[in-house]
């Protein structure tokens, strides 16, 4: 039978599984049973683990975080002999028009509010800023009364920010992206922020920076809900080395320094990350925010007490330290990577700002770690 005889057949028998690989997709679930002795038809089986997510995708969400989020969730649930347990997610929405990611993908939700099953968790999936502070009064009120019926609720990437304008983060830390620290804090001065973590949990309520980051969250719920051996069974199948725990660092540059008024500071600040690897020059700089060069190091030195120069050379020994310490580069490709000339001459400038060397600081690092 052909894909499109599948397709057909599907819309055709309401209620009958279409079988894909090892998943089921029925009654508004994508489902997998772990264990070859198990078909996802059967019944329940007492004592036996599961999972049940549903997504609720914002108007130009990020597709890398959803997608990395569901495809763990689909290897999770694939066959094998030695595990078993249940495996389901599905998509819902106040409605059933399709939701365009910020690349321009479009889902369209399986589900509405009103038809909502019974689930482990609810996961936000955020998008671009100018969408997600824009929360219609439909969408607050079901996570209002998801977190009230004990359905732990997940922001991920800008869902953090959709979940703050329901008024579930109140009293809990949170964790935004790097690059949104400074947009959060604006607009909610009195929450306990986060940026230097992948993921934060408090009392019933997970936030996560999103990207990458929600392929480590969601290695961690399986783990949780399965154990390591599944977790890292997941990882395998794709191709990822190995999960980073919720406290790992954000690999971001100068997000907590630019807490300035200043729009044409901040605007250079952000100029200096997108050209990390290749500095542009000050007057450069200056002419991209349309000031004197003169007018710009008065504007640094009245943020930050220094000129945009040494910000720069700052940011740079920043990241390339966190790079250092959290990644397995070779000095060498570090250097380039943070626009100074070599290895010898990141060494050099280092050492006179550490006080130690690149080598010898990795060193350190593995050993705390050990």
């Amino acid at each position: 039978m052909t894909f499109e005889a599948l397709v057909e057949e599907r819309r055709s028998y309401t209620g009958v599984a279409l079988r894909h690989g090892d998943i089921a997709l029925a009654d508004g679930w994508a489902a997998g049973r772990i264990g070859r002795d198990r078909k996802p038809q059967d019944g329940p089986i007492s004592n036996v683990p599961s999972l049940t997510v549903s997504f609720l995708l914002q108007p130009r969400f990020t597709l890398l975080a959803f997608a990395g989020f569901v495809e763990a969730l689909r290897h999770t649930a694939t066959y094998d002999r030695e595990f078993h347990g249940t495996c389901r997610w599905t998509i819902m929405g106040p409605d059933t028009q399709p939701v365009m990611a910020s690349c321009g993908v479009k889902v369209t939700p399986w589900q509405r509010f009103d038809t909502a099953p019974d689930i482990d968790y609810l996961i936000v999936v955020g998008g671009l800023l100018s969408d997600v502070i824009s929360v219609n009064s439909e969408t607050k009120r079901f996570l209002k009364e998801a977190v009230k019926s004990g359905i732990r609720v997940i922001g991920l990437c800008t869902g953090s920010f959709v979940l703050a304008e329901a008024g579930l983060l109140e009293g809990r830390r949170c964790c935004i992206h790097w690059n949104h620290h400074i947009e959060f804090l604006s607009r909610y001065p009195d929450h306990h922020v986060v940026s230097d973590e992948l993921f934060v949990v408090d009392n019933g309520v997970i936030t996560c920076a999103g990207g990458g980051g929600s392929i480590d969250l969601a290695t961690w719920l399986i783990q949780q809900h399965f154990g390591k051996k599944r977790a890292y069974k997941t990882l395998r199948h794709m191709l990822v080395e190995s999960a980073r725990s919720p406290q790992h660092p954000q690999p971001h540059f100068y997000a907590d320094r630019v807490r300035t008024k200043d729009p044409r500071v901040r605007r250079a600040v952000h100029l200096m990350e997108v050209h990390i690897d290749d500095p542009i020059s000050v007057a450069d700089l200056a002419g991209r925010v349309s000031l004197s060069r003169r007018q710009l190091e008065r504007a640094f030195q009245t943020s930050f007490g220094v000129g945009p120069a040494e910000f720069s050379r700052h940011m740079r020994l920043d990241y390339a330290h966190w790079m250092i310490c959290n990644t397995g580069y070779p000095i060498t490709e570090i250097a380039f990577a943070c626009g100074f000339s070599d290895g010898a001459h990141l060494s050099r400038t280092y050492r006179n700002q550490f006080g130690t060397t690149p080598r010898i600081a990795r060193a350190r690092k593995a050993e705390i770690s050990e």
